[in-house]
């Protein structure tokens, strides 16, 4: 009897151990579904995004949305893309091709627009009361011979030298306007010779250096000696790029092909990032079709993969890195590809043609206690939850009251 008693203590006791396992299972289950279920979410309508810029304190942001007749929508948030409001007067059939907000006045905004014709057309405009109404630079920059403003294809902002608004266009070169009140003039950067470069970004580096990406490779533009020159290393054509707000040896870059590669030695020698973990193998086509880097830690960067299939390419991933690209950690898939990243404090913000999406950011902060999650369940983990404890409960509370009464029969049992 003593042995039957024993038998049935430790089946009992393995019944308790089976009920933990499958609570925690269970528990694990739902809690990490939550993780994937929330790593995205829908921060604007599902509407291309052309444009997304920050202040310099990253309190408010504005993101430029394509409406369906081209014309732009613009949008402010002042919690991080928790709520927006439509902004703007003055933007009438306008379409906004990049947005900057001025370092030294949050309040005062330059958006490039595309081109079109002289009399009609105009291709930058200024906001001064953040972003409400919209007016046209009092200096339109020079029209071709056939009378046709170029389209501005991204704007950059010295935040050492604030009045130095520089213009990227599609053909036209880069172009630096002197925007002090009062002053307006521009220069053509580089001369003649780059008159004819299509400037895909432009990065403004920590001594006032610019870096100008074209199509026909990356060109670093030294204003403070009044020279320039082009990086002829690039292992492959680049289309995205970052810059170490710290140290301008450090340049990051996105290829069309083969992945994302960094140089420490501003641009002669470069190396691969792991790419491997980015998805990249022989024979695949893997782009880089954005690059951030954060300001706040520069050794934190992310960026997004595409896949070529065929003449088109189609969406990746989103991928974070703590440690300079030495190791990756995936965010999210992304069904179409995103044209631009935004680190911020709350997370990742990712620029598609289906709206701007927020990606949860991993890396910055202490991650949450198993207590922090099961705060903020989802009625999906909820519901996972009282099944679990549920079907495992009713199996050890089943086995307990029958072995109980048996443990009852063996005790006034006679011996």
């Amino acid at each position: 009897m003593k042995r039957l008693a024993l038998n049935k203590m430790t089946y009992l006791i393995s019944r308790i151990i089976l009920f933990g396992l499958i609570l925690t299972l269970g528990t694990l289950t739902a809690l990490r579904m939550g993780e994937t279920a929330s790593l995205t979410s829908a921060a604007l309508p599902q509407t291309a995004v052309e444009a997304l810029a920050a202040d310099a304190g990253d309190q408010v942001w504005y993101a430029g949305l394509i409406r369906p007749d081209q014309a732009t929508q613009l949008y402010l948030t002042k919690d991080r893309g928790q709520h927006w409001q439509a902004i703007g007067t003055g933007l009438a059939e306008v379409r906004i091709t990049d947005l900057v907000v001025q370092p030294a006045d949050s309040n005062v905004l330059y958006a490039g627009t595309k081109g079109g014709d002289l009399e009609t057309s105009t291709d930058l405009l200024l906001s001064t009361d953040g972003g409400q109404t919209w007016q046209e630079f009092p200096l339109k920059l020079p029209a071709n011979s056939e009378r046709q403003l170029p389209d501005v294809t991204v704007l950059a902002v010295d935040p050492n030298r604030p009045a130095a608004l520089y213009v990227g266009t599609a053909g036209q070169g880069v172009y630096v306007y002197d925007v002090q009140p009062d002053s307006y003039g521009y220069e053509l950067v580089g001369g003649v010779q780059l008159t004819q470069r299509f400037i895909q970004d432009l990065v403004v580096g920590p001594h006032s250096q610019v870096y100008a990406l074209t199509t026909a490779g990356l060109i670093v533009i030294d204003r403070l000696h009044d020279t320039w020159y082009e990086i002829t290393t690039l292992p492959d054509v680049a289309v995205s790029l970052a810059v170490d707000p710290d140290n301008a040896q450090v340049l990051y870059v996105g290829t069309a092909a083969y992945g994302a590669y960094h140089s420490l030695d501003g641009g002669r020698r470069w190396e691969a990032l792991d790419n491997e973990a980015l998805g990249w193998q022989p024979g695949v086509i893997l782009r880089i079709s954005a690059l951030s880097i954060d300001n706040a830690n520069p050794q934190h960067l992310v960026l997004a993969t595409a896949y070529g299939v065929g003449s088109h390419l189609t969406g990746g991933s989103i991928y974070d890195s703590p440690n300079a690209g030495q190791s990756w950690t995936k965010l999210a898939d992304t069904p179409t590809v995103v044209t631009s990243l935004h680190i911020s404090s709350g997370g990742v913000y990712a620029a598609t043609d289906q709206g701007l999406v927020q990606v949860r950011q991993p890396t910055n902060g202490p991650a949450a206690s198993p207590l922090d999650r099961l705060a903020t369940l989802s009625v999906s983990q909820i519901l996972i939850l009282i099944l679990t404890i549920s079907l495992a409960g009713l199996s050890l509370i089943g086995r307990i009251e029958w072995d109980l009464r048996s443990f009852g029969s063996l005790a006034h049992s006679p011996r």
